[in-house]
């Protein structure tokens, strides 16, 4: 069984860091939420954020290398794994 642990995240997120990307993943319950970072100059309420079809390859890229097949919904906003429970 294939689940997205909090290490996953953290270390995706290191990699977003790195390349000087405002986008993150945030766990939410048993999906993972994408978002931009917190910005004191933006309204954190209402963002929407359209990534590149190259985030989304390096996404599925990444958690694949983790042997991770995910799941998005309908607008790309967020995934989960197919056997479905809370983030580890």
């Amino acid at each position: 069984m294939s689940v997205i642990s909090k290490e996953m995240i953290n270390e995706f997120n290191n990699l977003m860091e790195q390349s000087g990307s405002s986008i993150r993943l945030i766990p939410n319950h048993s999906s993972v939420d994408i978002k931009l970072v917190k910005d004191r100059y933006l309204n954190m309420e209402d963002q929407i954020i359209n990534p590149t079809t190259d985030f989304y390859d390096l996404l599925i890229q990444f958690f694949k290398n983790e042997k991770v097949d995910i799941y998005f919904n309908n607008t790309g906003s967020c995934f989960w794994t197919e056997s479905v429970s809370e983030i580890e």
